[in-house]
């Protein structure tokens, strides 16, 4: 009986001994559920544009009996950030902020600085280390609207408008119509973005102001632009066939419609005239032209062009430059003629004039004195031209 006695008696003490230890185990895990830890990571702002500011701050704490902080480190898309080159991490010990916070500034942002950010906390226990939640933080460029302030269409032709927006995250387009107040959207990825279709056949009824629009969730940028619609245009002048006298100056005119404005050119014999400055003056915008002191070499046709980037239109005026005869030979030159007896020999005097002149030949005689030709006896034929053909 004894012995069985004491076998109860240790029996019931092992089990006690269990017990205890179970409750000291059960014990110790309801300490360590009390202990906590937390790490939360936020930012002012996760939406910037170029050149913005922005800071994410890391707060943690722990219950931990004995446990500290040992370090914290930030991170860009996975990489380990440092301070520098617009980015500074602070923290209680460099930075002036409270216990249990580290702080990222990133102070004008540029595109690469867009990504996943995130904070992680070393403790005393590498077992209890761990990161916050990511933040995704976006870094959007400017919105750039550009567009040629006037855009040209020809009448009759088709029409669009081109306006470049482009932006991070994508943009979208709003065109209006200034004169009727009609509007288009246009969304990122659309076939026709940044181009308006104004008109299969575009008339001048279609020209004015026109606005192109971008828009994006930092803000909005606007461009007008001008819509001229050219036309061909038509000269107002008549042709004309003008006299001029020799060195008296020469004025041509040539006006005509259109848009835009003409713009001018003359040709002399197909052959454009360019102004020198001086004796030559070529205006071609009001569609002048002026010759100093013309001489027989003007004399001819010159054509005037319009232009206006839609067409052209041209006349051709007549010209003939009056005056005394022009012997063409150099001043002072005799010229000898050798010619065998019983021959012909023709003698030319080349001259310009106009109206033409009458033509009278002269012999020079042996005393130096001339006598018409015609009044000379025999062997002689002659024409009143620019030449004289004898027979000897």
């Amino acid at each position: 009986m004894k012995v069985a006695s004491q076998v109860r008696r240790r029996s019931i003490l092992l089990k006690m001994q269990k017990l205890f230890r179970l409750l000291a185990v059960l014990a110790g895990l309801g300490c360590a559920a009390a202990q906590t830890i937390s790490v939360e990571l936020s930012f002012s702002s996760d939406a910037i544009v170029v050149g913005g500011f922005t800071h994410g701050t890391c707060s943690f704490s722990t219950t931990a009996a004995g446990q500290t902080v040992s370090a914290v480190s930030w991170t860009h898309n996975g990489a380990e950030l440092r301070s520098g080159n617009g980015i500074t991490i602070m923290t209680p010990d460099f930075g002036g902020l409270a216990e249990g916070e580290s702080r990222l500034d990133i102070d004008s942002a540029a595109e690469s600085d867009a990504g996943d950010y995130t904070c992680i906390v070393e403790f005393s226990n590498p077992s209890q280390s761990r990161p916050a939640d990511v933040v995704q933080v976006t870094v959007a460029s400017e919105l750039v609207v550009e567009a040629e302030p006037e855009q040209t269409a020809v009448e009759g032709e088709p029409a669009v408008l081109l306006c470049n927006v482009s932006s991070n995250p994508p943009p979208r387009i709003r065109w209006e119509d200034i004169e009727d107040g009609s509007e288009r959207i246009q969304e990122p990825g659309d076939e026709d973005f940044g181009v308006y279709k104004v008109s299969d056949a575009v008339t001048t009824s279609d020209a004015g102001t026109y606005r192109c629009t971008g828009q994006y969730s930092f803000g909005v940028e606007r461009q007008e632009i001008e819509l001229v619609v050219l036309t061909v245009p038509v000269i107002t002048t008549e042709e004309e066939e003008v006299t001029v006298v020799y060195t008296n100056p020469l004025h041509l005119s040539c006006n005509a419609t259109g848009i835009k404005e003409p713009t001018y050119k003359w040709l002399f014999e197909g052959v454009e005239v360019v102004g020198d400055g001086g004796r030559v003056e070529v205006d071609r915008e009001e569609g002048s032209l002026k010759i100093g002191d013309p001489t027989y070499d003007d004399t001819g046709d010159y054509t005037c062009v319009a232009e206006t980037g839609a067409g052209t239109d041209n006349i051709t005026h007549t010209v003939a430059v009056e005056g005394l005869p022009e012997i063409q030979l150099p001043p002072g030159d005799d010229v000898e003629v050798a010619v065998a007896d019983n021959s012909t020999v023709e003698i030319k005097c080349p001259f310009r004039s106009l109206p033409a002149p009458s033509v009278t030949w002269f012999k020079v005689q042996s005393d130096g004195k001339n006598e018409e030709i015609n009044s000379l006896a025999g062997g002689f034929t002659y024409d009143t031209g620019p030449w004289l053909a004898l027979t000897v």
